[in-house]
């Protein structure tokens, strides 16, 4: 990357970031993002707000790939001259539900309803828009190695559909990329 803003053309930033490759890569970084905040890595994290950041980073991560899986299997990321109106929202379970080329179980849905909530609120503001929203902050160890199982399938699924090599990052103990 050249620090010559005169070399930088918008239009074809825009084009280019589009690319399924670079939804897989940002969720990477948004997991590795997420990691630096995982509770059950014994890391002394004695402030429970750290839990909805997580949360929120580890939401962001499956919705980058959520939406590249559904790039790849040909919803336009573009319309005109922004980002496709499909792919505009942080829709979760829709999402899901589009995607056909993996299959997205029951409970990992409902576990997407539940990440729906720290993507729109619980992991950046104190308090949702209005009190129906509200709901309990809370992770146990069985929903982070959902979110991680789930991201990994997914994960492997984008990269392989876009002969990404993930290399030694998607051995276990590193859980997804």
């Amino acid at each position: 990357m050249t620090s010559d803003s005169n070399d930088f053309d918008p239009r074809t930033f825009f084009v280019e970031s589009s690319e399924p490759e670079n939804w897989l890569n940002m969720a990477i970084a948004l997991k590795h993002a997420a990691s630096n905040l995982d509770w059950t890595k014994q890391r002394d994290f004695s402030d429970w707000r750290y839990v909805p950041i997580y949360r929120m980073l580890m939401a962001f991560s499956i919705e980058n790939l959520l939406k590249g899986i559904l790039i790849i299997e040909g919803h336009g990321a573009i319309e005109g001259d922004k980002l496709s109106k499909r792919l505009s929202n942080h829709g979760l379970r829709q999402y899901a539900d589009d995607v056909s080329g993996v299959t997205i179980t029951k409970p990992e849905k409902c576990l997407l309803d539940e990440l729906q909530h720290y993507l729109m609120w619980a992991g950046r503001y104190p308090m949702p828009t209005k009190p129906t929203l509200a709901i309990q902050i809370r992770h146990s160890k069985a929903q982070r190695d959902a979110e991680l199982a789930l991201g990994q399938r997914l994960a492997d699924y984008l990269a392989q559909r876009t002969n990404v090599d993930l290399g030694v990052e998607t051995q276990p103990e590193n859980d997804f990329t």
